[in-house]
């Protein structure tokens, strides 16, 4: 299981540098939650740019195998929500992703 997961954190990294996302963050949150074990977290520049970001992790992810289970929010919103199961992606723009801060929410202090 976990180096499925490992697999799987790749695919979805290597999406995310394929198209310049920026600050990526693999936050691992295993026994924080029972919704998740990772949020992959990153922010693109414009809108165009989170948009890119989405299709090419779904693009990589669909040709392993492995499907999205559901798409959340919006370029227009500021924040893409890509649930894979045990891992979930956040595709931010800079804004939403200072306002929101996931890290400092779901990181050990």
């Amino acid at each position: 299981m976990k180096d499925d997961i490992k697999k799987r954190l790749k695919i979805i990294i290597d999406a995310c540098e394929a198209k310049n996302a920026d600050d990526i963050v693999d936050l691992d949150i295993t026994g924080k939650t029972v919704f998740a074990d990772h949020f992959v977290i990153v922010s693109g520049s414009s809108p165009r740019k989170l948009d890119a970001i989405k299709d090419e992790i779904e693009d990589k992810m669909d040709k392993e195998g492995h499907f999205v289970r559901s798409i959340e929010g919006t370029i227009d919103s500021g924040w893409i929500i890509m649930d894979y199961e045990d891992i979930i992606v956040h595709i931010f723009n800079s804004d939403q992703r200072r306002f929101y801060n996931i890290e400092r929410l779901w990181s050990d202090k």
